[in-house]
């Protein structure tokens, strides 16, 4: 499943003109079982480093959620791709894989996670991608 780019929090312009600009995804979002809320969002700056916060939740148990980021500039074409900074990555293969495991589907998660993209595509920074399953 693919959810679309979301408009920035505050964005106007370039981004050259932010040191920081925030996507915030304004619906819940699902992909299989697994459901993202509203809210979730990720902060990028210009030192190519992001932060993502989320709640996620699964109808089943023992699910994952897996993400990938895609950086692309205001015409939709791809720059790059976000790359998994965390300690631990699920899948050193892929490098730019994000994880979340939902075990209990009775619970709500709060999942954070931190990347880094190339900062020299900043300048042409103007949407983000996201490619999930569950």
């Amino acid at each position: 499943m693919v959810i679309a780019a979301a408009v920035p929090m505050g964005f106007a312009g370039s981004a050259q003109a932010e040191e920081s600009f925030t996507w915030e995804w304004k619906k819940d979002q699902h992909a299989g079982d697994c459901t993202m809320f509203a809210g979730a969002k990720w902060t990028l700056n210009d030192k190519g480093k992001a932060e993502f916060e989320a709640v996620v939740t699964s109808g089943g148990n023992f699910d994952a959620w897996l993400m990938w980021v895609q950086l692309r500039d205001d015409r939709g074409n791809v720059l790059g791709w976000m790359r998994n900074a965390d300690r631990f990555v699920p899948d050193p293969g892929d490098r730019r894989k994000f994880v979340m495991g939902l075990d209990d589907n009775s619970q709500r998660y709060v999942w954070t996670a931190h990347g880094e993209f190339d900062s020299v595509l900043w300048p042409k920074l103007s949407q983000l991608h996201l490619d999930n399953r569950c």
